[in-house]
C-alpha cells in the first residue's frame, strides 16, 4: 500500500512539475516569440530593429518605426528611405549598427538630390564625416569638354544631356561649362563616391549593440502593449533549455531520494 501511494505522488509531482515547465516556457517566450527565428530575405539575415512588411502586420509591436524592409520579386532585401529612395540592402553589421545600401541599377547619383537621412533613423558614419566635399551638379549639352570629362557622371547621361559632379575645390570659372545649368550642390564622400554603387549608413537608436555583444536577443520587452513608451530588452536565447534543464534536476533529485 506504502509503494502505491509512493507511485501515485511521484505521478502527480511529475505532473504538476511538468505543468510549471509548460507555464513557465509560455510566459518567458511570450515576448520573445517574434524574436527567436530570425527571417531572412535572399542572402541577409533580418533581425530587430528590422522587419519585413509582408511577414509583420503590426510592426508597431514587432519592429522598429522606420526600419522596415521588403522583398523584391529578384528575392533582394530593400528599403525604403525617405521621398520614395528605394535602394538594395547588401550588408547588415548588426554588432555595429551599420547598413550597406547600392542602387538596384548602380546609379546613386540620381538619388543624392533627394537623399534627405535628417527624416530617417540613419546617418553617415562618423568616421567618414571628415571626407566629405561640396560637389556642383551642372546639367550640359553633349560636348566634347575633355577637362572635365573626369567628372562626369556616366549612368546619368542620356542623348541630350550630360551630367558633371564638379568639387568644390576646383574653381569653376575656369572650367569650360558653356551651354551647361547648374543643378545643385551636395556633399559627397571623397573616398566612397557614389560611382563606386555603395553607401555606408550607421543607426544609433535603437542600441541594440549590448545585445549582439553578448549573444542576446534585442527586442520590445513588451509586445503585447500599444504604447508609444515600449522599451527595448536584451533576451536570453537560452531561456526555454535553462527552465527544462532546471526542472529535470527537480525531478531526478526526488526520483532519486526515492530510491535510497
Amino acid at each position: 500500500m506504502n509503494t502505491y501511494y509512493h507511485v501515485m505522488g511521484l505521478l502527480l509531482l511529475v505532473f504538476y512539475l511538468n505543468l510549471l515547465v509548460v507555464m513557465e516556457f509560455a510566459h518567458g517566450t511570450t515576448d520573445l516569440v517574434n524574436y527567436s527565428q530570425d527571417l531572412t530575405c535572399g542572402n541577409q539575415v533580418i533581425k530587430f530593429p528590422f522587419h519585413i512588411k509582408k511577414h509583420n502586420p503590426n510592426p508597431s509591436l514587432y519592429g522598429y518605426p522606420g526600419f522596415e524592409l521588403f522583398c523584391s520579386s529578384n528575392n533582394e532585401t530593400m528599403i525604403e528611405l525617405p521621398h520614395k529612395v528605394k535602394l538594395n540592402v547588401k550588408n547588415i553589421d548588426y554588432k555595429h549598427q551599420t547598413i550597406q545600401l547600392s542602387d538596384p541599377q548602380s546609379c546613386l547619383y540620381k538619388h543624392i538630390h533627394n537623399l534627405n537621412l535628417s527624416e530617417s533613423h540613419f546617418n553617415y558614419l562618423k568616421s567618414d564625416y571628415d571626407n566629405f566635399v561640396d560637389h556642383y551638379f551642372f546639367n550640359c549639352s553633349p560636348s566634347n569638354r575633355d577637362e572635365i570629362d573626369v567628372h562626369s557622371v556616366s549612368c546619368l547621361r542620356t542623348s541630350t544631356s550630360q551630367i558633371y559632379a564638379i568639387p568644390s575645390s576646383r574653381s569653376i570659372e575656369d572650367l569650360p561649362l558653356t551651354f551647361c545649368t547648374k543643378m545643385f550642390n551636395v556633399s559627397l564622400n571623397v573616398f566612397d563616391l557614389p560611382d563606386k554603387n555603395s553607401l555606408r549608413l550607421m543607426w544609433s537608436e535603437p542600441n541594440c549593440k549590448h545585445c549582439e555583444s553578448k549573444g542576446k536577443i534585442c527586442g520590445w520587452k513588451n509586445t503585447t502593449s500599444n504604447s508609444t513608451n515600449k522599451e527595448v530588452y536584451c533576451f536570453p536565447k537560452n531561456k526555454k533549455g535553462n527552465s527544462i534543464i532546471l526542472c529535470s534536476i527537480v525531478q531526478f533529485n526526488y526520483i532519486y531520494k526515492l530510491q535510497i
